[in-house]
């Protein structure tokens, strides 16, 4: 009987030998397959393996729980007293991620004080684009020679599409010429002053001149020549003074030259030629001086020169003026120059079919030049003689006196 005991003495003994051997190190013991029952008895281990963890935890405290026991004991050093430099923490893996920041956005303060600085991930050489400047773009469309205040030198339209480049000016400082036969309108809305010369020639579609509602001074001539389609004159009467010479001629269809209304002076000559359908000058009944020269020739239905009324000067003192009244088919009489007392240049009256009246002239006293009334076929011989008498009472004619051609009536 004590011989069949041997084996299970041992048994025990080694197992009290291994758990005592555990107990020493401190260390938890292995889960077994078994439990210890009571009174010694083992009973199988019910919980699972994952329950291993727990174990050895529960036995950790229980350590704990001695080692507390044993320092509360007199005289011995409280290791739980520690120097605050000495604060241990648990390492932490490189890798291991704060999951607390998980959820917070680049650059704000996470809990427990740390921050989450985003990597700059901007070029050194890229300049920030607040600091940028956009560049500037230097292609500029080309603007037109004439869209401006001031167009210089001076300009030609010879085509319809040349406006475009000179419809804004205000002032021209050299000469204006309109030429083109395919100009059916223009407009110088802007424009007030030309300081050379203005002509209009050439023109087969333009009607009228309307394009100049705010020109107030022209510094040269005004020629406004050969156009057959013009019919009347409208916007410029904006004009007080023309500075040179105003020449109307060959405007086979020109009416009458309304839109000249507001002159009162021209310091040149005044040409009025080869206007067949012109009807009358009363548009000129402003003008009161002419500088140079008063030419009314071949203005085949011009009956009357009413518009020259206001007329008191022709000429100057240095120049001299003359006045010629030449080939007016249907011009009857002269009576409208009552004003003028003197011819500085030569007078010349010819050819004029049906002019039967020079009683204006009777007012002159004195003329610097010749004097000529001939060819007039409707002219009263006598007509003639009694101004040339008042001429001569007053201060004379300086000149040649021609009277033939003109209707011979043997009783005055």
């Amino acid at each position: 009987m004590l011989f069949n005991l041997r084996p299970f003495m041992i048994s025990a003994l080694l197992l009290a030998w291994m758990s005592w051997g555990l107990a020493a190190c401190g260390n938890a013991a292995l889960p077994s397959s078994t439990e210890p029952g009571p009174n010694g008895s083992e009973v199988p281990n019910t919980s699972s393996t994952g329950d291993a963890e727990d174990a050895v935890n529960e036995d950790s405290s229980d350590a704990e729980d001695a080692d507390e026991l044993t320092d509360d004991s007199p005289g011995t050093p409280d290791e739980s007293e520690s120097n605050p430099d000495d604060i241990s923490s648990d390492p932490v893996e490189d890798n291991t991620e704060n999951n607390d920041d998980a959820n917070e956005e680049p650059g704000t303060d996470a809990p427990d004080g740390n921050q989450t600085i985003p990597d700059d991930t901007t070029p050194d050489d890229q300049e920030d684009p607040e600091d940028e400047t956009p560049e500037e773009d230097d292609t500029q469309e080309p603007i037109p020679s004439g869209n401006g205040v001031l167009c210089t030198g001076d300009i030609l339209i010879d085509s319809p599409d040349d406006m475009q480049y000179y419809e804004n000016c205000t002032e021209i400082d050299g000469s204006l010429t309109i030429d083109c036969p395919e100009l059916f309108d223009f407009t110088f809305a802007y424009l007030t002053t030309i300081q050379g010369n203005l002509t209009v020639q050439n023109s087969n579609s333009l009607f009228t001149i309307s394009g100049f509602d705010v020109l107030t001074y022209v510094g040269g001539n005004i020629n406004i020549n050969n156009n057959p389609g013009m019919i009347y004159i409208d916007t410029l009467d904006g004009l007080t003074t023309v500075n040179g010479d105003l020449i109307i001629a060959d405007n086979s269809n020109l009416a009458n030259l309304g839109g000249l209304d507001a002159l009162t002076a021209i310091a040149g000559d005044l040409r009025i030629e080869r206007n067949m359908n012109l009807k009358n000058i009363d548009a000129l009944s402003g003008v009161t001086t002419v500088g140079g020269d008063l030419n009314l020739s071949d203005n085949d239905i011009l009956q009357t020169l009413a518009g020259l009324s206001s007329l008191s000067s022709i000429g100057n003192e240095t120049d001299g003026g003359s006045v010629t009244i030449y080939g007016n088919a249907t011009l009857k009489h002269l009576d409208s120059l009552t004003n003028i007392t003197q011819i500085r240049g030569d007078i010349s009256v010819s050819n004029n079919l049906e002019l039967i009246s020079t009683y204006g002239f009777r007012f002159l006293t004195h003329v610097a030049g010749n004097f000529a009334m001939t060819n007039n076929p409707s002219l009263s011989r006598c007509e003639i003689d009694m101004i040339v008498g008042f001429i001569e009472a007053a201060d004379g004619i300086d000149g040649e006196i021609y009277r033939f051609g003109n209707a011979e009536i043997d009783d005055c």
